[in-house]
């Protein structure tokens, strides 16, 4: 404990230019204040060393080491004084203020964690480059200053022609995250290679929020410490993380990492994080490995509603891993799948819960193009449940009142049944008594291409798997990408409610990008009833896949002028069809202002599924409820506000 007597025997042994000022934190050996420099009126952290134990020289090795071995280095804190007596004056350095990494990181995302562990990673590499080792690396000495994450405390540092050699079987290192070779008695330890755990076990504390570590080695699927079941790393794409904290953390310190590698996997994570459909194409592979051990099957089949539950519920894992398509046409993305109330049926939750009764799940494969494999699902023919129509002659509307209870959807908008309340545990489903459904990867060919119609519901298994090997093997097929600027949904609404309805001025959309995208729509339409009109839907599957009707054509175009709108400007877009859509109600646009603020979110908008239901004429109705005018636009821009 630093006694008032301390500090003023510590203010004692300082220059008259330096004011000493509250302390502001201490360890084993020393005792830290922050410190202001007269002339300049700067504020510093000055360490005084105050231990009884002979430990005088580390003292001396972390001055020598950060002033001459790592003078200069980015990402390591600088020493600007010391003052290292050979008698008994009191010993210090002094350094510039810094705050903990820690507090700064505490609630930010995995992105931001690990760019910042990038960084360190990279000064790591320097600092081993010049032949020292930290050997003390924890959160507690990660610091933040000018604005970059930082190396401190250099005490227990080992560094070239250092003559205070650490005594054979000594122990050392931080306790929750030192290297087990250092525990031990072992001769000719690697001390870089022991700065690799401890930097393993760092990043996972911050990743995780918790600082008290974990024992051995990093293993994935151990619940107890997978970052799969931290709050923080929710949504996060981890398994090059997964990779990454196995191979440092190994017991084993020959299978370690070097620095150098470490920085280029955690920048091959964060480019993966960038790229989504290179991380579609891995989180599928992965699925695709774990159900099949490495092999690439060309159709399995399940047909237990218990094993189909799993497979499904593996492959909805990842929200951007799969698209699940209807048979009445559209899709949406499968969150969850489970055993029904209903006997012998199975539940798909996407929004809405859809029930059907499997007759089996089937994997198509195709090896020499795994981002066009697939899953089908087909369901048994059952029985209308109810008296009125099945809608499309695939499904039926109820609202779920228990087990199997099935009640009319109209109780399901007036709240009431049999004259009470409608319960809070009913459930709007859709229950479907024949069709088939597919799985796709999102960033794969089946959602490349199909148009969002139920057209491969239309045909067989046999059917939908020869048409799908038929473009790819003919490569004259539409080669869809999704550009960079649009691999992310990036819009939110904020809007107060008030008792009026404003019509809303586009702050991005300029009148020339807004005409051109509701003529598109018109053409999308168009060749899409044309296309109707001259064939059946099952006999163009295939001149569909191949991009040869009309409407594929149609599509295409689409995607061009999709592809041609700022970043900005295709949000925007984006939030103007969800109100055409109802995915944003009443509630957000009967407001006397919208706000349309640009932010990261997952890809959950991609430009190939807008294109798709651009035949909807979402747009043209979303213009029309915001009250946004048409007749007369001219090629300038309809609004210059800004969001706040």
């Amino acid at each position: 404990m630093v006694t008032a007597k301390m500090k003023r025997d510590f203010a004692k042994t300082i220059p008259n230019d330096l004011r000493l000022n509250r302390q502001i934190g201490q360890g084993g050996n020393s005792v830290v204040y922050s410190v202001t420099s007269l002339p300049d009126n700067a504020t510093y952290a000055i360490k005084f060393f105050v231990s009884k134990v002979n430990r005088y020289s580390r003292f001396r090795d972390e001055v020598t080491v950060v002033r001459k071995q790592l003078s200069g280095i980015q990402g390591v804190l600088p020493i600007v004084r010391d003052h290292l007596p050979k008698n008994e004056e009191q010993p210090w350095y002094m350094m510039p203020l810094a705050q903990p990494l820690w507090n700064s990181l505490e609630a930010a995302d995995p992105s931001a964690i690990r760019r910042r562990f990038i960084q360190l990673a990279r000064t790591l590499t320097k600092i081993h480059l010049l032949g020292v080792a930290h050997r003390d690396i924890k959160p507690d000495n990660l610091l933040l200053w000018n604005g970059l994450p930082v190396f401190s405390d250099f005490g227990l540092a080992d560094f070239p022609n250092k003559t205070n050699k650490t005594p054979q079987g000594e122990v050392v290192g931080p306790k929750w995250y030192m290297a087990p070779e250092m525990r031990r008695n072992t001769p000719n330890r690697d001390s870089q290679k022991a700065d690799i755990y401890s930097f393993g076990k760092t990043l996972w504390a911050f990743l995780s929020g918790n600082r008290s570590g974990f024992d051995g080695t990093y293993i994935a699927d151990d619940g107890t410490i997978s970052l799969s079941h931290s709050g923080k790393c929710e949504g996060a794409y981890l398994t090059p993380c997964h990779e990454l904290l196995r191979l440092a953390t190994a017991n084993d310190p020959d299978r370690r990492p070097t620095a150098g590698q470490l920085a280029d996997m955690l920048e091959d994570w964060d480019a993966i994080e960038d790229d989504w459909p290179r991380k579609n194409r891995m989180q599928w592979e992965e699925i695709e490995n774990e159900l099949f051990g490495g092999t690439s099957p060309l159709r399995v089949e399940w047909r237990e509603s218990e094993k189909i539950v799993e497979v499904l519920n593996m492959v909805a894992r990842y929200n951007s891993l799969n698209h699940l398509f209807f048979p009445d046409g559209g899709g949406l993305d499968l969150s969850r799948c489970e055993l029904g109330l209903e006997s012998g049926t199975i539940e798909l939750h996407a929004s809405d819960v859809t029930i059907l009764k499997p007759l089996r799940l089937m994997f198509e494969g195709f090896p020499n193009s795994p981002e066009s494999n697939y899953f089908r699902l087909e369901s048994c023919i059952s029985e209308p449940l109810g008296e009125g129509s099945v809608y499309k002659g695939l499904y039926e509307e109820f609202v779920e009142s228990g087990a199997g209870t099935y009640i009319p959807r109209k109780h399901w908008e007036n709240g009431t049944w049999q004259g009470k309340a409608k319960s809070e545990s009913c459930r709007f489903i859709r229950r479907y008594v024949r069709g088939a459904f597919v799985v796709a990867p999102k960033a794969g060919t089946f959602n490349r291409i199909d148009d969002y119609l139920g057209t491969f519901a239309t045909v067989s298994a046999d059917e939908l798997r020869a048409g799908i090997a038929h473009l790819i093997a003919n490569a004259s097929g539409p080669q869809l990408s999704l550009s960079r600027s649009h691999q992310h949904r990036t819009i939110r609404v904020v809007s107060p409610v008030y008792d009026k309805v404003q019509d809303y001025v586009p702050s991005y959309l300029t009148a020339s990008s807004l005409l051109s995208l509701l003529s598109m729509e018109k053409k999308v339409a168009s060749a899409l009833r044309k296309d109707r009109e001259a064939r059946g839907l099952s006999d163009s599957l295939v001149d569909s896949l191949l991009g040869k009707t009309e409407y594929s054509r149609a599509i295409r175009s689409a995607l061009l002028l999709l592809g041609s709108l700022s970043r900005e400007e295709y949000s925007e877009y984006v939030v103007i069809v969800n109100f055409g859509k109802n995915v944003l109600g009443m509630d957000c646009w009967d407001a006397d202002e919208l706000v349309v603020q640009a932010i990261a979110s997952h890809p959950e908008e991609p430009a190939e599924y807008m294109s798709a239901i651009m035949h909807n004429q979402f747009l043209m109705k979303g213009c029309r409820k915001l009250g946004i005018s048409t007749k007369g636009l001219k090629k300038t821009g309809i609004g210059n506000k800004k969001p706040s």
